[in-house]
């Protein structure tokens, strides 16, 4: 019944969304019972999980829930555990491994596991609190990839199923536009600079909320290039769609837009090329994506209204004192300073090369020598800070060898664009926000499924170029 409702729209879906919208008053007026319900959830997932061992793939469903929601349970500010979305979705995977009797079908993932303990070793501090902080926030993310890859690596899926585990994945989406209405309105927010706006963001990290609406976009924009309705309503498709992108441009923060944008671009444009059946689709919906594209262009100008013009300097890479003077800086920064800490990173791991400073260790490394903590926002720089050579090896491995052997052993075209969108929407995330959130380790081992071909969505052109 579960999953029946994801994938057919069944009357639940209904009270589904009317409860998350819910949790977005809530996080407004009782925040804490946010907080309470996303902690109380994952207990019941894994129990769930490990009750009807995995049926329907519930873990599947509960993890890609799971990283939608934790920004929410940051936000609501009731913080059992900081790491408790990333920690929570491994333990529901993990048990979905095991319930599921899944065979660990790529040993790759299991070295990937081995390289990440040594520098917890290496991790040192005078205050034993600090050493746990640092390695369990360090290691937090790496791990969320490894056991998303042992639950997700060649696992079979219908194209229904990960269709209605997807829409399962976005109902945090309306408890986050809700939420933020709520607590930022559009007529209260004031934009006098180009900065990232925690303002905007609901008084949180605006990386992390931009991430994570970038994200949500990137669900129903995906569904409606598939020419398949999200919710029930197609109407209420287009008016998340808006609500989210307006939101995530608001939040100052491009990383999370520019992401979704590229992952959903590369992967349409891929589709495009090689599937001759998407083609006459697109001549079928065409009115739809056009529908669409003129929504994404005439929310982003509403949004530069809203903002002044600020939001186009920002994305020009302009300074607040550029944009106030006219006089352009020859040090400015596009990437917010990410570049210098990813040098530091680097410089980090040339006088560490073996096993690297150990977890966390690369923020003292920078206030030792460049005289300021700085974290890093770049998940490869980091690991090779952090880990030294196993970094590298991790990068190799876990960022290059595994998604290239995969792509090329799949010849299923949409199997291809499905993986494309999900690695690739992953895979940049972590170069703007490193792996912060539980959402890029956790989508990237997803983009791992094996699409099994069962009905006529599947049926491959004898045309085509997609065996």
């Amino acid at each position: 019944m579960f999953m029946r409702d994801l994938m057919n729209h069944g009357g639940r879906y209904w009270a589904y969304i009317g409860f998350h919208a819910l949790m977005g008053v809530l996080l407004k007026v009782a925040p804490s019972m946010v907080g309470i319900y996303f902690l109380l959830f994952i207990v019941f997932a894994v129990f769930n999980v490990f009750m009807t061992a995995d049926r329907d793939d519930r873990a599947a469903a509960y993890a890609l829930y799971v990283i939608g929601f934790e920004i929410l349970y940051r936000m609501s500010g009731f913080i059992v555990f900081y790491e408790l979305g990333k920690y929570g979705a491994i333990m529901i995977l993990l048990m979905g491994t095991i319930m599921g009797k899944r065979s660990f079908r790529a040993p790759v993932f299991i070295l990937l596991l081995l390289l990440l303990i040594p520098a917890i070793f290496l991790t040192h501090s005078s205050d034993s609190e600090r050493i746990r902080e640092m390695v369990l926030f360090n290691l937090s993310g790496p791990l969320t990839l490894v056991f998303s890859g042992f639950y997700f690596y060649n696992k079979p899926m219908t194209k229904a199923a990960i269709l209605g585990i997807l829409r399962f994945a976005f109902l945090p989406a309306f408890a986050m536009i809700i939420g933020l209405s709520l607590r930022a309105g559009l007529d209260t927010l004031h934009f006098t600079s180009v900065q990232s706006n925690p303002e905007a963001s609901g008084g949180f990290a605006a990386n992390q909320v931009s991430t994570i609406l970038g994200w949500f976009i990137l669900i129903p924009v995906f569904f409606a290039l598939q020419g398949v309705k999200l919710t029930p309503w197609r109407v209420l498709d287009y008016v998340m769609i808006v609500f989210l992108f307006l939101r995530g441009l608001l939040t100052f923060s491009r990383g999370g837009i520019l992401s979704m944008l590229a992952a959903l671009s590369l992967g349409f444009i891929y589709l495009y090329f090689r599937s001759y059946d998407f083609r006459l689709q697109i001549r079928r919906i065409g009115s739809y994506v056009l529908l669409g594209v003129g929504l994404l262009v005439i929310t982003a100008f509403w949004a530069n209204s809203l903002t002044n013009n600020y939001l186009l300097f920002r994305y020009q890479g302009k300074s607040t004192s550029e944009v106030l003077t006219g006089i352009e800086r020859q040090d400015k920064s596009y990437l917010s300073g990410r570049e210098y800490i990813m040098l530091g990173d680097l410089k980090a791991f040339i006088q560490y090369p073996i096993l690297g400073t150990g977890y966390g260790m690369a923020m003292e490394f920078h206030k030792r020598e460049f005289g300021h903590a700085a974290a890093a926002h770049t998940e490869y720089s980091r690991l090779l800070a952090e880990q030294g050579v196993l970094g590298l090896l991790f990068i190799l491995l876990a960022y290059v060898y595994l998604p290239i052997y995969f792509f090329r052993q799949r010849r299923f075209t949409m199997q291809r664009t499905f993986f494309l969108v999900f690695f690739l929407v992953s895979f940049f995330t972590m170069f703007h926000a490193a792996m912060r959130l539980a959402m890029p380790g956790i989508v990237m081992g997803f983009s791992f499924f094996l699409m099994v071909p069962t009905s006529r969505s599947f049926v491959q052109p004898k045309n085509d170029k997609q065996r």
